[in-house]
């Protein structure tokens, strides 16, 4: 099994990426106060380093993404395309050939209604 078809977090190394700018962060504000040495820096620093890590996590939160059992998750293989369908938790039970139709019909609609989207999505990803 591949881990495209494993449920479980993906994008984990881009979380930890953004985690250690927060982890460095700490990391250094606890040495410091042990070590009783203040910062010294002004307002416009701290809160620049602030942002900083704010801005980290969110970027890596964004990245980090749960594949659940009832999951379609997609990558390709030279990973420049991505696809993650997320079902809803409280869909009620139905055949297999009913749930294919409705899955279908709703692919439709969304592709419908977001048709700008995917114009816009399909000429980044050719390049113009």
């Amino acid at each position: 099994m591949s881990e495209n078809e494993t449920p479980g977090f993906r994008n984990y190394d881009k979380w930890m990426e953004s985690y250690d700018v927060l982890h460095n962060w700490l990391q250094d504000s606890l040495e410091r106060i042990q070590n009783n040495q203040p910062h010294n820096m002004s307002k416009e620093e701290r809160n620049e380093i602030i942002n900083n890590v704010a801005f980290s996590l969110i970027k890596g939160a964004v990245a980090l993404q749960f594949v659940g059992d009832q999951d379609f998750y997609l990558q390709s293989e030279d990973k420049d395309l991505e696809i993650l369908i997320r079902f809803k938790k409280n869909y009620t039970p139905m055949k297999k050939d009913a749930l294919a139709f409705n899955l279908m019909k709703d692919i439709i609609l969304v592709l419908e209604q977001e048709k700008h989207q995917f114009e816009r999505i399909a000429a980044t990803y050719n390049g113009n």
